[in-house]
């Protein structure tokens, strides 16, 4: 049996809170003990860090030296009340009192950064205060009355709107200023019935292939199909719903001459096929 070196034995010695009980193994600065802490608690310690100074306790007063008492304790509008057992992210949770009346739950580190500084009522408030006025604005057929409490997923402030039509509706302020909304729904809705009195066949609509001189707003040479692009006139036809390229031209008058050929070609053998196969059919009826 191995005996022992008076020069390495602990046994009963007090290092800190901790009572040295025991060696597990050997005799010498590797050897490990088996020490009792104030606690009450066991922990297996080296010889080195007993000597050395570095292990005290069994890491109660490690811990007890870290937790904090806020209770009372101000920060920004809350007031924290009570520390809960319940820990996120390894920091304690608290219970604060908000100044608004709120109550709250955050870590005692959250706090102490001033990362929180109220239940939620201050951004809140913040976008309140950045939220702009829209009351009287017009917006299409709609103008808007009055901001209620209510947000969109967003954050958005939901407004009350008068429609043209005479419904009231309720909208997003960011659909509104961007222009995503401009009708309670009866525009959509004319513009389907608008449609149904269409005549479309095999994807066209006859109404728009016979009224050439229907243009877009944004058509700047007076004729449709044709566009001035990167100093050139394009010209180009849509049929079935598929785009034609037609090429460009630096003569505007060569444009305007590809699209009335592409018109007659399309356009010419497709009317000619729907006048006698539906309109004599209409008329019979």
């Amino acid at each position: 049996m191995q005996q022992p070196n008076t020069k390495y034995d602990l046994t009963g010695r007090l290092f800190g809170m901790l009572t040295v009980k025991e060696r597990v193994d050997g005799f010498n600065t590797r050897s490990r003990w088996r020490c009792l802490c104030a606690c009450g608690k066991e922990k297996i310690v080296s010889y080195h860090d007993l000597a050395y100074g570095k292990t005290r306790s069994c890491g109660c007063s490690r811990v007890k030296k870290t937790i904090k008492d806020l209770t009372g304790q101000r920060f920004g509008r809350l007031v924290a009340q009570e520390r809960l057992p319940a820990k996120k992210d390894g920091s304690y949770l608290w219970r604060c009192q908000c100044d608004c009346g709120g109550v709250a739950f955050f870590t005692a580190k959250a706090l102490n950064i001033g990362q929180v500084r109220s239940c939620s009522c201050l951004s809140i408030e913040a976008k309140r205060a950045k939220a702009v006025d829209l009351a009287g604005k017009r917006f299409g057929r709609l103008v808007a009355i009055e901001p209620t409490e209510k947000r969109d997923g967003s954050g958005s402030v939901i407004w009350r709107c008068q429609c043209d039509c005479g419904k009231e509706t309720f909208q997003p302020a960011n659909l509104l200023s961007q222009g995503r909304v401009s009708s309670c729904g009866c525009k959509r809705k004319e513009n389907d019935v608008l449609k149904s009195k269409l005549d479309y066949v095999d994807n066209t609509c006859i109404q728009f292939i016979n009224n050439t001189d229907k243009l877009r707003k944004d058509n700047n040479s007076g004729v449709r199909g044709v566009s001035l692009h990167n100093g050139k006139w394009r010209a180009r036809i849509s049929f079935k719903k598929k785009m034609y390229y037609l090429g460009e031209y630096r003569d505007i008058e060569e444009a305007i001459r590809v699209r009335k050929i592409a018109e007659n070609n399309l356009y010419g053998e497709f009317l000619d096929w729907y006048n006698e196969n539906f309109t004599k059919k209409q008329e019979v009826k």
